[in-house]
């Protein structure tokens, strides 16, 4: 067996060590369903994040609004979310992403406490559950 590696090993690839990269082209569903085929699934199934017994004294010091939102349940926060989107677009008949994140933000770094200023910023940059308020599918 060594002798035939040895002897073919220009030929012989192992096949473990190639990857093979794509791109999802829209149409591929409707073909595949022509045929009679199921189509692909590209969804990576991520493990969910490790989360410390909840504590009224947590023995590593976070931020009081980031503590709690971790405990939080996720469908909540994606309704709060949700509701918050349709408020906008039923105030403003749209929901549009603001072009700068806080337009008042000398004002607002004054007045408002660390936490929610920061809160305000995320949510109009679209970083974390404030993504929803302008990723939403239409």
């Amino acid at each position: 067996m060594n002798k035939f590696f040895k002897s073919n090993e220009e030929k012989l690839t192992p096949s473990a060590l190639k990857f093979f990269q794509t791109e999802f082209d829209p149409s591929c569903p409707n073909v595949m369903n022509a045929k009679g085929l199921e189509s692909p699934n590209y969804k990576y199934e991520f493990k969910l994040p490790h989360k410390s017994e909840q504590r009224e004294f947590p023995i590593k010091p976070q931020p009081f609004n980031l503590y709690l939102d971790m405990y939080r349940k996720p469908d909540t926060v994606r309704a709060e979310m949700e509701k918050r989107r349709l408020t906008m677009m039923l105030n403003h008949e749209s929901a549009e992403k603001p072009k700068y994140p806080d337009i008042d933000y000398v004002e607002n770094k004054k007045k408002l406490p660390y936490w929610q200023h920061d809160k305000l910023v995320k949510e109009n940059s679209g970083i974390g559950p404030g993504a929803a308020l302008w990723n939403a599918r239409k």
